[in-house]
């Protein structure tokens, strides 16, 4: 274990070498909208959470209809599934990842079952994965043949345009694993696997690029993450894992919390718990990232939707509330998707964004 940890520093300080710099993103997305580092709104478009090419072409979701733009922001390809949560371009943008769901009877009832995608930049489908038609696979690696008499999770019967009950899991995130220190140590972890939560089975899982295998589990033995509760995980380029956790329960209070484990030592090696007073139980949505300085940014509907930027200690950089309100609770809306990013190239390239800038 010992060589074994040497060997993790050992590649680690050659991807700092080699190909460690990371591109400073300079730009708080929220939704569908971009502000600079000022506050300023500089580019808005349709739909309530989008991903922005360098070319100038965009995704939006508008309800649950994904939508492929051009750099003239018209329609170029509209995708003819139920999307949801999930949806952005590769790290080098010749693909599309997205989340979206079919209905099946499972055991007579009426189920959602989430399905994983990838196309192309023309809405071609390149692969897709469906828990239809992994279920008992699922329950099998997962070791979860105590649902076998039930579904593992109730839903609202209204999230679906036909009448479902229950869903398969719910799956609420998917990301390309970046270059990092330990894809040369652990195959799994090599650059372009990609990263799916399954929230309501308390896994996260790692797949081949083509959807075809699943490259690793990794359980709640290690990430202790419960059945339900997390929105959103990464791979950094030091080979950690980040989890935004929704829910922990601690002495009958609840919270939400920051998580970031070493998957090679297999523990936890840092956790930010979003609490009073900046912070309160954050039960659903909510998003990570890590930016190349090592500040936090996370999209945060604890106080009313807002995107936060911080360092590790809690130390607030900037945060931008919602400019939305909701009539009813009169806080900002709650925003599904925040980020910052580099969109310099995008704001060039496309019509709206170069008109704005």
């Amino acid at each position: 274990m010992k060589i074994l940890g040497l060997l993790h520093v050992y590649f680690w300080l050659c991807w700092l070498v080699i190909g460690g710099k990371e591109v400073e993103p300079d730009y708080y997305q929220i939704d569908c909208r971009l502000y600079n580092e000022a506050g300023e709104l500089v580019a808005a478009f349709p739909g309530f959470t989008c991903s922005f090419a360098t070319n100038g072409e965009w995704l939006g979701l508008n309800q649950h209809e994904l939508v492929l733009y051009d750099s003239n922001n018209n329609r170029k390809f509209v995708f003819p599934y139920w999307v949801h949560h999930e949806l952005r371009f590769s790290r080098d943008e010749s693909k599309i990842y997205f989340l979206s769901s079919v209905v099946k009877k499972w055991k007579g009832i009426n189920t959602r079952f989430d399905v994983i995608n990838v196309a192309d930049k023309n809405g071609k489908l390149l692969a897709s994965w469906s828990l239809a038609d992994h279920a008992e696979e699922i329950i099998r690696l997962f070791h979860q043949e105590q649902l076998l008499p039930a579904m593992p999770f109730k839903m609202d019967k209204n999230t679906l345009p036909v009448d479902v009950m229950h869903e398969f899991s719910h799956l609420n995130a998917i990301a390309e694993i970046p270059p990092n220190a330990l894809e040369f140590i652990l195959p799994y972890m090599k650059r372009g696997n990609l990263l799916v939560t399954f929230n309501g089975l308390g896994r996260i899982v790692i797949f081949d690029p083509q959807l075809k295998k699943i490259e690793h589990i990794f359980d709640n033995d290690f990430l202790d993450l419960g059945d339900y509760g997390f929105h959103d995980a990464q791979i950094l380029p030091n080979g950690h894992l980040i989890v935004y956790k929704n829910i922990n329960d601690w002495e009958n209070r609840k919270f939400s919390s920051l998580n970031e484990y070493d998957v090679f030592l297999k523990r936890m090696v840092w956790s930010f718990k979003l609490d009073e007073p900046q912070f309160s139980l954050n039960p659903i949505n909510g998003t990570i990232q890590v930016l190349p300085n090592d500040h936090i940014v996370i999209s945060d509907n604890s106080h009313g939707g807002r995107v936060v930027e911080m360092t590790r200690s809690g130390e607030m950089i900037y945060q931008r509330f919602n400019d939305r309100v909701d009539k009813e609770t009169e806080l900002p809306v709650m925003i599904y998707r925040a980020k910052k990013v580099a969109a310099d190239k995008f704001l060039v390239n496309n019509i709206l964004g170069a008109s704005l800038k």
